[in-house]
Parts: C-alpha cells; structure tokens; sequence
C-alpha cells in the first residue's frame, strides 16, 4: 500500500460474511473525502484461494484510489487493472458448500442447476430461488 500513497490508510479486520473486504471513505462538512480505512473479513477471507485473496486486498486499494462515489465505475475500474485485478465487484465470486460451511452458516443452499451455494441463518417458509439463475434452491 505503501507504493499507492495509502501508507497512512488504517486495515481493519470484521465478521462479515457477505463480502471480503470494504473501503471506507468519508466527506467532511468541507468537502474533503477521507480514507477511513479498509476492512477485510476474518470470516471469507481465509476460506478463499490465496490468489482471491490478493485480488481482494487490490481490489479495495483500487477503491482507495478511486475518486468517491465512484464505486465500480470507470475510474475504480482503471485502478483495479492498473493494479493487476479483476475489475469485478467481488460479489461475484462463487462459493461451494464447504466454504459456506466455514464460514459459519447455519443453513447451506444449492441451485441444482447453477451449482451455486448461498448460506443462510434463518429459514423463512416456502421456496428460495437462485439470484443468478431463478431454478428453485434445496437445504443441503
């Protein structure tokens, strides 16, 4: 971080287990926008692969880079492959059974035709389906 001007930038650690990671900025009454800091999850980030991981540190650098508001647009986009990352928001990323599991979660849910796993704390009645592909989902 030190090469990008974010040596001053606070890391931070949390139990999310819906992302990996998170920049937080802020604007003064002046209009100034800060740094906060940057977040990474205790709970994913170890349950990922090393190269996602790393993808996911240069991916909230890019964050850091980018101009507020900017999210995941076309300025954070150019910072994210000037650093070498997928210029995706990580919510993206897919996630098996296991991982689920890892993290946490009470309850595992699988697409059977997507193969995509979701996880769950609370079962509310009646059918779930997959965001990416609509078929109904099964409790594993």
């Amino acid at each position: 971080m030190d090469a990008n001007g974010l040596a001053h930038v606070p890391i931070k650690w949390d139990k999310s287990k819906r992302r990996m990671g998170g920049c937080m900025k802020a604007r003064n009454c002046h209009g100034v926008v800060t740094i906060e800091y940057i977040t990474f999850s205790s709970v994913v980030l170890p349950v990922v692969t090393d190269e996602e991981a790393v993808d996911t540190v240069k991916h909230e650098i890019a964050h850091a880079l980018a101009p507020f508001g900017d999210d995941h647009g076309l300025q954070w986009m150019g910072h994210a492959i000037n650093l070498g990352c997928k210029p995706l928001p990580c919510c993206s990323e897919k996630f098996d059974a296991r991982q689920i599991v890892q993290m946490g979660w009470k309850f595992v849910l699988e697409c059977p035709s997507c193969k995509a796993a979701y996880g769950k704390n609370k079962l509310k009645t009646g059918r779930y389906s997959c965001p990416r592909c609509k078929s109904t989902i099964v409790i594993v």
